[in-house]
């Protein structure tokens, strides 16, 4: 693994925001960028996961750890990776890779050397998971020979059990565990008007509530290092906001905004810091941080 000093002035920004969700805030000064990157996930430890190109045009995995400023190339044999998730309990990263047009979930252990791994031996394919705290049940978006759409699965290790937990009516899209692991939130569109909502479920499938906008895209909806909140992306002709609320849908709150577009928010453990990517209309994506207190 290569390991690159990075000599980073990081610039945060500290935001308090107490308000209805017309409020006007001043668009996000991109000089509080970290680096380039995609799908930033944060690791216990207080580091992140994340993805870039390589000069060759593929997505490539790696460590930054905040303490040290030191950033790690975890790519192995050159796999183009996306959607990194640390294995709870393990020193290993599951992430999506394509095998000739198929989506599957590989296994990458950072202890050794060694090619990855499927995730599990099941003919279907498979991207984006997220594990409950203990790492015995994952989540992901799933697509069998007789699916139509991306669906909603869960995989038990212990039970060897695959569940369909969605009724292949649309799309789904970003799922993620709340963190005592009773609950699931993901994304679809809403049938009636085609807006993505963010849709909250229990773990065995039944419906707790839907965030939605009649005139905006909700998407990318994560919890807070407690539970007791979820962070999400508002998208509209104007841009994009981040977004809060009550783990039951309830006062929600602009985090911050941009013209460009807003994705893949991370809570940290510590609770007090989000991490998410903003993309220009070329497509390139910068890693933020936005500090809450």
């Amino acid at each position: 693994m290569k390991k690159i000093s990075l000599l980073l002035s990081l610039l945060f920004s500290v935001v308090h925001i107490y308000s209805q969700v017309d409020y006007e805030f001043p668009e996000f000064n991109t000089e509080t960028a970290l680096f380039s990157g995609s799908d930033p996930v944060w690791e216990g430890d207080g580091s992140i996961l994340f993805t870039n190109k390589d000069s060759e045009a593929r997505n490539r995995l790696y460590r930054y750890d905040f303490a040290s400023k030191i950033l790690t190339d975890l790519g192995v044999d050159n796999l183009p990776v996306n959607r990194p998730v640390k294995v709870p309990g393990k020193n290993q990263v599951v992430a999506d890779a394509v095998y000739n047009e198929v989506h599957k979930l590989v296994v990458i252990d950072l202890g050794k050397v060694s090619k990855p791994q499927p995730l599990m031996n099941r003919y279907i394919q498979m991207k984006q998971a997220d594990f409950n705290p203990t790492g015995m049940l994952v989540a992901f978006i799933g697509k069998s020979e007789t699916d139509k759409y991306w669906n909603l699965y869960t995989y038990d290790f212990k039970y060897d059990n695959l569940n369909k937990l969605s009724d292949d009516q649309a799309d789904i899209d970003y799922p993620k565990w709340s963190p005592d692991g009773s609950l699931i939130s993901y994304g679809h569109k809403n049938s009636m008007n085609g807006r993505w909502v963010v849709s909250v479920i229990h773990w065995y499938g039944k419906h707790d509530f839907t965030l939605e906008d009649a005139s905006a895209d909700l998407l990318h909806g994560n919890w807070s290092h407690n539970g007791y909140k979820l962070v999400y992306v508002m998208k509209d002709q104007h841009g994009s906001k981040l977004m809060s609320c009550k783990k039951d849908g309830h006062d929600r709150t602009i985090l911050t905004r941009s013209s460009e577009v807003i994705a893949t928010p991370d809570w940290s453990p510590d609770g007090i810091s989000i991490i998410f990517t903003i993309s220009n209309s070329q497509d390139a994506s910068t890693i933020m941080v936005l500090h809450l207190e």
